[in-house]
């Protein structure tokens, strides 16, 4: 059996869709998109984690448009069980 990749698709008009493959089962799904004030792609519920699974009510999925490199980079990450934002600092060097 191959190995397939991923398939990501964002449009223009603030919609995407996206279909994995985790073994031996292909998931398809089709969300919306938007930008954070610090530029940041937040995907919204439809979005499916490497697993095919959908993200639970405390993950979210995002992505730092600001990154310099050829490859998108989309960050799955839990909120803090008080409901506080839990932030992150990524060092680029």
């Amino acid at each position: 059996m191959g190995c397939q990749r991923p398939w990501f698709l964002v449009r223009e008009d603030h919609t995407f869709e996206q279909t994995v493959s985790h073994l031996g089962m292909e998931k398809h799904s089709e969300g919306t998109w938007s930008l954070s004030k610090s530029g940041d792609v937040l995907f919204s519920r439809g979005f499916l984690k490497t697993s095919g699974e959908a993200l639970q009510k405390d993950e979210t999925a995002s992505a730092d448009l600001n990154l310099r490199g050829s490859g998108l980079s989309i960050e799955v990450a839990m909120t803090s069980k008080s409901g506080v934002p839990t932030f992150r600092k990524k060092q680029l060097f």
